[in-house]
C-alpha cells in the first residue's frame, strides 16, 4: 500500500511539475461556463484529475524500462517505479474501478469519458507509439488541430461534452461559450 501511494504521488507531483495536466484548466473553464453547481463541477474536475493520474501512470508503467535507459528521466522514480511494477498495476485498476464506480453512480458520461480516455491511452501508449508511422499521426493528430475562427478572430468550432440537464446527455455549445 505505501508503494502504491508512493507512486501515486510520484506520477501526480512529476505531471504537475511539468504542467502536463493543463486540460484540467480547460475543464475547469467549461465548468465554470456552464454555471454547473459546486458539487456537480467538483467531482467532474476531480474525475478529470484522477484521469489524467490514471493515464499518466498508464504511460510510466508502459514506459519504465525506456526511462530507466534515457538519461534525462527521473532515474530513482523509474526504478521504484520498476520495483514495484505490481503495486502499480493494482493502482491503475483499483483507480479505474473508483472512476467506473463514480461514473455509474452520477452519469453515464463519465464512464465514456473513462472508457474513451482511459482505453486510448491505454492502447496508445501500450502499443501504437511503439509501430512507425502511427506514433507520429497518433501525435500530430493530438498536439497539432489548429482552432478554427472568423474573420474578426472568434473562435467558429463546436465543443462537445456530456452534460446532465435531464439526465445524461451529450451537449453542443458554441466555440466561443455561447449556446
Amino acid at each position: 500500500m505505501r508503494a502504491a501511494l508512493r507512486i501515486l504521488a510520484q506520477v501526480a507531483l512529476y505531471r504537475i511539475r511539468k504542467r502536463e495536466m493543463a486540460n484540467l484548466a480547460s475543464a475547469a473553464t467549461i465548468v465554470i461556463a456552464l454555471r454547473l453547481p459546486w458539487d456537480e463541477a467538483l467531482v467532474r474536475i476531480g474525475f478529470g484529475v484522477l484521469l489524467n493520474v490514471l493515464a499518466y501512470l498508464t504511460n510510466d508503467y508502459c514506459d519504465v524500462d525506456e526511462d530507466l535507459a534515457s538519461p534525462p528521466t527521473d532515474r530513482a522514480k523509474a526504478r521504484f517505479l520498476k520495483d514495484h511494477m505490481r503495486s502499480a498495476l493494482y493502482l491503475q485498476i483499483a483507480i479505474a474501478a473508483l472512476l467506473a464506480g463514480i461514473g455509474l453512480a452520477l452519469s453515464r458520461g463519465l464512464v465514456v469519458a473513462l472508457v474513451l480516455g482511459a482505453g486510448i491511452c491505454w492502447v496508445y501508449t501500450a502499443r501504437l507509439k511503439r509501430m512507425p508511422v502511427v506514433d507520429v499521426i497518433g501525435t500530430e493528430t493530438q498536439s497539432a488541430t489548429p482552432v478554427p475562427v472568423n474573420e474578426t478572430g472568434e473562435p467558429t468550432g463546436k465543443i462537445v461534452f456530456t452534460c446532465s440537464l435531464n439526465g445524461d446527455e451529450v451537449c453542443i455549445m458554441n466555440a466561443a461559450g455561447t449556446q
